[in-house]
């Protein structure tokens, strides 16, 4: 399985990184259900399966094997 990143600029207007990035899932018509955070690592569990199935395709992407 590939693992996808996406990077996005800083957004001072939002100054929280994680928030920054659960507005972002958001707005890609990901259904955020949990959210977590560790040392300088944040995570995020999303509801899109089945026919709601969605994926990152936008901003810079680096894949991971």
């Amino acid at each position: 399985m590939k693992t996808k990143r996406i990077y996005l600029s800083y957004d001072y207007a939002i100054g929280d990184v994680q928030q920054q990035a659960f507005e972002y899932l958001l707005s890609k018509g990901f259904k955020v259900i949990c959210r977590a955070s560790e040392y300088e690592n944040y995570l995020f569990f999303v509801d899109n399966w089945a026919e709601d199935f969605k994926e990152l395709d936008t901003g810079k992407i680096r894949e991971y094997k």
